[in-house]
């Protein structure tokens, strides 16, 4: 039986280096606008058995290309019908089949097979469930995402850098719409401060002051994190007096983040405090509040300056660090 497995993988991998061979010049001049479509189908002479290895050899051109060369090899697709193949892949009892063939469709992006995409986000396999998700995603259909943001932030098992591809992949439009997951008692804080996280990369400014309101309010440390990260990375001027506050907390994280958020907005009043905290007892904090000052500017800079020659070791060095680094970048 091993025998036979192995001599059945040393077929198909020599079958399937053979057709590349055959069919990469033939993409290329096809890309490079050298054959017309017809042509192109005539020479590649795809057999339905050779299928499978075709939507693989294809794969790897799709999730590299774009704009028009991306668009040239889609309509080659549609003309072969592979968005037909793969979905019908989609019935097959093999995971890993029906795995692939999500991961295909979204590469594809053909709107008519959506439906079929959205019947695999009830699987209870999570694989399945993810790869429906990330087609989708890359679709940016909006009308499903409702259904796969509750499924995400509920579910028991979750990845949290997959989840964040995906809601980005959805765009700004779509992802302004995890906002009402916030009130969901049902979902967990660390699950939540991925949704501001989200929030914050899209730089949806409707949510600041909802946020700086929740924020000195909230005994969490990763969802206040997450809003002190979210306040910085919108610039948001009105959020000062909490990021100046969140210094003195006694969590490091948060007077690490607070110091990094007041360096992107740029605030002179957080000057003294971001120069005491050059003595902090976290390499992290320390670096943080050196490089925010050289952000804020002449007075921050200042500050670096006198910190060389302070009688503190922790604060002598990071300065000399940043200092050394900033005229390195210059």
């Amino acid at each position: 039986m091993i025998i036979y497995l192995r001599l059945s993988f040393i077929r198909r991998s020599t079958r399937q280096k053979k057709l590349r061979d055959i069919w990469e010049p033939i993409i290329l001049d096809y890309l490079s606008t050298e054959i017309n479509l017809d042509k192109t189908i005539k020479r590649l002479n795809v057999s339905h058995h050779d299928l499978y290895f075709f939507t693989d050899f294809t794969s790897e051109y799709l999730g590299s290309l774009a704009g028009s060369e991306y668009e040239q090899l889609i309509k080659l697709l549609k003309k072969l019908n592979l968005a037909d193949f793969e979905v019908k892949k989609l019935r097959r009892r093999n995971v890993w089949i029906r795995v692939f063939a999500l991961n295909h469709l979204g590469l594809i992006k053909e709107k008519r097979t959506i439906p079929e995409i959205k019947k695999s986000l009830k699987d209870s396999n999570p694989l399945i469930f993810y790869a429906a998700a990330e087609a989708l995603s890359s679709m940016q259909d909006a009308d499903s995402f409702d259904e796969v943001a509750a499924t995400l932030l509920v579910r028991p098992y979750w990845n949290k850098i997959r989840t964040a591809e995906i809601f980005l992949k959805y765009g700004r439009a779509a992802a302004a719409r995890l906002v009402k997951f916030l009130d969901d008692e049902n979902i967990t804080s660390d699950r939540k401060a991925l949704v501001i996280d989200i929030l914050g990369e899209f730089k949806a400014t409707e949510m600041a002051e909802e946020l700086l309101r929740l924020g000195p309010r909230t005994d969490d440390v990763n969802i206040k994190v997450s809003i002190i990260k979210y306040l910085g990375k919108i610039t948001y001027l009105n959020a000062k007096q909490f990021l100046i506050a969140s210094l003195d907390d006694e969590d490091w994280v948060v007077r690490g983040q607070a110091a990094k958020s007041l360096g992107f907005i740029g605030v002179p009043e957080a000057v003294n405090k971001l120069a005491f905290l050059l003595k902090d007892k976290v390499w992290w904090v320390r670096y943080l509040s050196a490089q925010s000052l050289a952000n804020i500017g002449r007075e921050g800079w200042a500050r670096l300056e006198q910190a060389k020659h302070s009688p503190d070791k922790f604060a002598r060095d990071v300065s000399a660090q940043i200092i050394s680094e900033m005229r390195l970048n210059v």
